[in-house]
């Protein structure tokens, strides 16, 4: 995805997830290949304009005259490249959101040096005003797939992957200071141990921690273990038979276990949904397609 999709998507994707309880899944099975007669792009809804539209706007032709104030975005291109894009609403009203960004003259591949920082608003759909860095003395601020979510205690919690192997931030305010916490681990099976990379992960409502990455394992943490675990492997691969599936987006709504997935390659990303979160995934189809 591009980093504005990126951006734009996280946006419109915490609004409008919970209008999924409306429509349950055809019977669970074990097979992910299975799909549902609804799929989450049916649910869709136009993004309220916040700014204007603006014909002159980087970016292909396809996307139209766009609004740039929707998002966290470098508006001239020159300085910053921006990714991830996790949100959550504080006890302030205000939106806060926690993503990646790297020197935009360096290209896309210098993702590998990207780093974590934090935005807020006060409007879910943006802009978006970045306040810098979330731990500029840890590691120069270094993060990429950034997400973030609320500790059970009440804490907030931020984990980075890929370029940090499931490093976990923690903080009583979600303004910071952001103070490292440790890097989740997990129990060894048939000789392998977890490699957090792409990860999401939630607390459940029994309290137990779930995630998952970009191998499509479902692993859990005992409530009692907390967000470092040790994680245990409760399913095999349940992401359905495509190239390229990356970045899952994990979160629970209407009494069920939702994934967003999505192929970089085919630029379609797809739904995955559970009763349990562990067993019984059932693939409902398309969640999203950047080709129409």
């Amino acid at each position: 995805m591009s980093l504005k999709i990126t951006s734009r998507w996280a946006l419109a994707f915490f609004a409008f997830a919970t209008l999924l309880s409306a429509e349950q899944p055809s019977p669970a099975n074990s097979n992910p290949g299975k799909t549902a007669s609804k799929t989450f792009i049916d649910y869709f809804l136009p993004t309220p304009i916040v700014g204007s539209l603006s014909t002159e706007a980087w970016g292909a032709k396809e996307v139209g005259p766009r609004d740039q104030k929707n998002g966290l975005e470098d508006t001239a291109m020159k300085q910053w490249h921006y990714w991830d894009g996790q949100i959550l609403k504080g006890s302030d009203g205000r939106y806060h959101l926690f993503g990646s960004r790297w020197d935009q003259s360096t290209g896309h591949e210098a993702w590998k040096k990207s780093k974590a920082v934090h935005a807020f608003s006060g409007n879910l759909f943006g802009p978006y005003e970045e306040t810098g860095l979330c731990w500029p003395g840890n590691k120069e601020g270094a993060g990429h797939n950034v997400t973030a979510l609320q500790l059970p205690d009440g804490r907030y919690a931020v984990v980075v992957s890929a370029t940090r192997p499931g490093d976990v931030f923690v903080s009583k305010s979600l303004d910071g200071p952001w103070e490292f916490f440790g890097q989740m681990k997990s129990e060894e099976v048939d000789g392998k141990k977890m490699k957090p990379d792409n990860v999401t992960v939630i607390v459940r409502p029994d309290g137990d921690f779930m995630l998952t990455g970009r191998p499509g394992i479902i692993y859990i943490s005992k409530a009692a273990d907390g967000i470092l675990g040790p994680y245990r492997a409760e399913s095999p691969r349940i992401f359905p038979n495509v190239p390229s599936l990356e970045d899952p987006c994990l979160f629970y709504s209407g009494g069920l276990y939702h994934i967003i997935v999505n192929s970089w390659r085919k630029r379609k990303a797809y739904h995955l949904t559970s009763k349990d979160g562990k067993t019984d995934w059932v693939n409902r189809g398309i969640a999203y397609d950047a080709t129409v």
